[in-house]
């Protein structure tokens, strides 16, 4: 006797379909044997089901020789995914009952029979999708993770002995069904520090606001404790909120990496990574037997801040280059390649020299000539060139703190006043691309919707500049000296900045 379940298994930022095939054979030595390169994970599941079932008081045929494959056999195997087609695939033989047609089956299983979270669910609802399944069998702590899938019918199932109660009709288990209309829910956020809390950094506060609203890098330098952290910190408080694009974007990669928690639902919050300069060069990038998300993919469509970033070791620093040109990042194994989205806002703060008070008014600095050189050659030429804005923060004046905590003193602007500005910013930039079909209603990490991340045929449209424009840029060219990629990337900050201030034309102020 044989049955076939349809299954899938995360592959990158994909899915790879995985026939779940179950024999139950009456002749031959009482056995259980799962075949098609299973890892050791998947192996152990033979205990865990058999106990399952039991516990259940579900009949398993253990004097009989059970034998399943996981089809395709050259393709390696690893996961818990399996314990719910193969725990299926069993009970159908066993009481002679067909399979639900075109279903897709996944969830690892407890000692006592109940369905456990199981990473990816979202990679194999889209898969479900694509692929004309009309329903998925899944943990229910894995139902609203994939519940904005459009038309798609979503069983929740708590446990095996209701899955059994459903096939042979005594109880059916409720589902529920995928809508792409569904809004995503906005959670009244709450920041550890706000833009009107932060004293002085004027220059900085408005560099900040131009990165978060066009979506550039920038780069603070300075001494210590003239508020990096706390800037970087604030700047969480003025992103706009993910568009419903951007999220299903960004639940991919949480759900390949297993970072969506039980009864978590899409990605609402722009991402904000804060790696450790001491973090390994997998860590960053991504890397494993079975290629994972790094930091700079988990960072994507939102924030990578890198604090000390001229602490980080020179591998890490270098291999940012390619990333932040084309958004992409391809990791290599064995197995295969796999390529992971990384647009990101790149957020980076440094000290000027290994002592920190190189050029400060209220310090000394102690570092000698060579030092500073040495320390300032960590950071290379072609990583400096990546970096649209740069801003030197220096101490805050006395008279701005001192009687700072007075009930008197004045508040600056707070950061719900900027976000409103740069959604609004954010809001023509979508407009604009959106009527150029650059924006998709599907999620693509391709996509732009941004002004950071337009190419020069889209500057050639959409930032036109007059002749005086033209000149003044070109004079700045030629007094610092600009390369090619300055040149657009100057245009393109002057563009979002004529966003901020709702103007249509690039004007030389701008």
């Amino acid at each position: 006797m044989l049955v076939k379940i349809n299954s899938a298994t995360p592959y990158g930022l994909e899915a790879q379909p995985i026939t779940v095939e179950v024999d139950i054979a009456t002749r031959g030595l009482p056995s259980f044997d799962i075949i098609g390169l299973p890892s050791k994970t998947v192996d152990e599941s033979r205990h865990r089901i058999k106990t399952a079932l039991l516990n259940l008081k579900i009949d398993f045929p253990s004097n009989k020789k059970i034998t399943v494959n996981l089809a395709p056999a050259d393709l390696p195997k690893a996961g818990s995914f399996y314990d719910l087609p193969i725990s299926l695939g069993i009970i159908c033989l066993t009481n002679n009952i067909n399979p639900p047609s075109k279903s897709l089956f996944f969830g690892e299983v407890s000692l006592d029979g109940s369905l456990r979270h199981t990473k990816g669910a979202f990679l194999l609802g889209l898969y479900a999708q694509e692929n004309g399944y009309e329903s998925i069998f899944l943990p229910e702590s894995n139902a609203m993770e994939v519940s904005s899938i459009p038309g798609l019918k979503i069983f929740p199932v708590p446990n095996l002995k209701a899955l059994y109660n459903h096939l042979i009709g005594l109880h059916s288990l409720s589902y529920i069904v995928g809508d792409s209309a569904k809004p995503v829910s906005r959670k009244e956020q709450s920041f550890e520090v706000d833009f009107k809390d932060i004293l002085g950094q004027e220059m900085a506060k408005r560099s900040l606001e131009i990165a978060a609203a066009g979506g550039h890098n920038f780069l603070m330098l300075g001494p210590p404790g003239v508020g990096k952290t706390l800037l970087s910190q604030a700047f969480c408080s003025i992103l706009p909120p993910l568009s419903r694009e951007e999220s299903l974007e960004v639940t991919k990669i949480y759900s390949a990496g297993g970072r969506i928690p039980p009864n978590g639902s899409l990605i609402e919050d722009r991402p904000f990574r804060a790696p450790h300069h001491s973090i390994s060069y997998a860590g960053m990038v991504g890397g494993g037997n079975v290629p994972r998300p790094g930091e700079i993919s988990l960072a994507h469509r939102g924030v990578l801040y890198m604090d000390e970033f001229a602490e980080f070791p020179a591998p890490i620093l270098e291999m940012l280059r390619q990333p932040l040109e084309s958004g992409f990042i391809t990791i290599s194994r064995s197995m295969g390649s796999f390529d992971f989205p990384c647009k990101f806002i790149l957020l980076v703060s440094c000290n000027p020299c290994p002592c920190g008070f190189f050029g400060s008014s209220i310090k000394e600095c102690t570092c000698t000539p060579g030092q500073v050189r040495k320390y300032r050659k960590k950071l290379s030429g072609p990583i400096l060139d990546r970096i649209d804005l740069f801003t030197i923060l220096n101490s805050v004046e006395e008279r701005d703190y001192l009687g700072s905590v007075t009930a008197g003193r004045r508040d600056g602007e707070s950061s719900s006043e900027v976000r409103k500005r740069i959604c609004v910013a954010r809001e023509i930039q979508f407009s604009r691309l959106k009527k150029s079909e650059e924006v998709s209603p599907v999620a693509n990490p391709s996509q732009i919707f941004c002004n950071a991340e337009m190419k020069n045929a889209h500057i050639k449209k959409y930032c036109p500049l007059g002749r005086e424009e033209l000149q003044f840029l070109n004079k700045a060219v030629s007094c610092y000296s600009l390369s090619a990629r300055a040149y657009f990337k100057t245009i393109k900050i002057s563009r979002t900045i004529a966003d901020l201030a709702g103007e249509e034309k690039i004007s030389i102020p701008h």
